[in-house]
């Protein structure tokens, strides 16, 4: 519950778990992103939600081996 709040107050991941895989990541409360590649360390990565992205969505099923992710 609390990890909800702040997620909604400051559109980020708290203590959520992420499964990251090439350039994607996917929240278990639903939210597929993916990197912009132009990061030169960790901590300067942006992430861009493309949970509506259909093509994204496919590729990182495949990469997965999961089909039909709960997405928000």
């Amino acid at each position: 519950m609390l990890a909800s709040i702040v997620n909604n107050l400051f559109k980020s991941h708290v203590l959520h778990d992420w499964t990251e895989i090439d350039c994607y990541r996917y929240c278990d409360c639903g939210t597929l992103e993916e990197c912009d590649g132009l990061a030169e360390s960790e901590d300067s990565i942006k992430w861009k939600d493309v949970s509506r992205n259909p093509q994204a969505v496919s590729e990182f099923e495949f990469l997965t081996g999961k089909k039909h992710l709960h997405l928000n």
